[in-house]
């Protein structure tokens, strides 16, 4: 099952073109493609050696014209073993069934990542002030004059950006990626480098997947699910930190509780290793890894 000869038929006079009103450029040309088997279908009349593929820019003859993509591929058969293709250009394609000329809705091959970008709001628990020095570095504990932490916390709004990465894959495909990767990968962070920032500032926050969709290929119908991350970029990791504080301090081994000259209890500042800081010391952050890590470069989604 194969194909004997594809030829343009320009002996046929079978090119032909316009401009409309619009200014947009259309063409429209003629294949005769002849096979070896009467059980050759569209599918292989499609793949003849030489054919222009769905979205290639219109190319015949002595002219070009690459801003006119191929949006149709009409295979007809008109004998035994014979096949008359039309193929059928326009600068206009946006709208055609397609917003991107270099991916085909009708070739899993060309199918690619595709991603925006959006807002989410949150609050958060104002533990440290902003470094002036350095815009994404942490500085001091938020205290009271006295040294003491606020209770209850001082919360404050946060804005995060949130990328949302879709890509359309056979069913098959969709199974087997969202087996592998879906339920192991949700609520992890990134262990290297994505997108430009370090280890811990991304952080998948969601995934999904749609409801099968059926479409032609070549002449076959398949069925096809996009898949979809949303992923959360956290400037100063997502990692928690939190200023070290308790109720007693460790002195010679032994537990000492925060007791104020009145005899009554309260919590107190923590130098990080578990002792007293003096009074007028600076608060001490503790941070926390709460959330996993995994290697997005898995994921296969392109690392800008």
């Amino acid at each position: 099952m194969s194909v004997v000869t594809a030829d343009t038929g320009e002996k046929r006079m079978s090119r032909s073109g316009g401009v409309r009103q619009d200014g947009n450029r259309w063409y429209s040309r003629t294949w005769i493609v002849v096979t070896d088997n009467l059980q050759d279908g569209p599918k292989t009349v499609i793949a003849a050696p030489g054919m222009p593929k769905k979205w290639d820019g219109y190319s015949a003859g002595t002219e070009t014209d690459t801003a006119a993509k191929l949006i149709t591929v009409d295979p007809d058969q008109i004998a035994d073993k014979v096949w008359e293709v039309q193929l059928k250009y326009d600068t206009d394609y946006q709208d055609k069934d397609k917003d991107d000329p270099d991916e085909d809705p009708t070739n899993p091959e060309t199918w690619v990542w595709h991603w925006s970008m959006d807002f989410m709001e949150r609050e958060k628990a104002a533990q440290y002030e902003v470094d002036e020095g350095y815009d994404e570095g942490r500085g001091k504990g938020i205290v009271n004059s006295a040294g003491e932490p606020f209770d209850p916390t001082i919360m404050i709004p946060e804005f995060l950006p949130v990328f949302t990465f879709t890509r359309k894959m056979l069913e098959a495909d969709a199974v087997a990626y969202t087996k592998q990767f879906a339920v192991g990968y949700t609520g992890v962070m990134n262990n290297n480098i994505f997108w430009g920032r370090a280890a811990k500032d991304a952080r998948i926050i969601g995934a999904s997947v749609s409801p099968p969709e059926t479409f032609q290929s070549g002449g076959i119908d398949l069925r096809n699910r996009t898949f979809t991350w949303q992923i959360g970029f956290n400037w100063d990791s997502w990692d928690v930190s939190v200023i070290d504080q308790g109720s007693y301090y460790i002195a010679a081994g032994k537990r000492v509780s925060f007791i104020s000259p009145e005899g009554q209890p309260y919590v107190g500042l923590l130098d990080g290793n578990g002792g007293a800081v003096a009074i007028g010391g600076d608060p001490v952050l503790r941070t926390f890894t709460v959330f996993e890590e995994k290697d997005y470069g898995r994921l296969g989604i392109p690392n800008l």
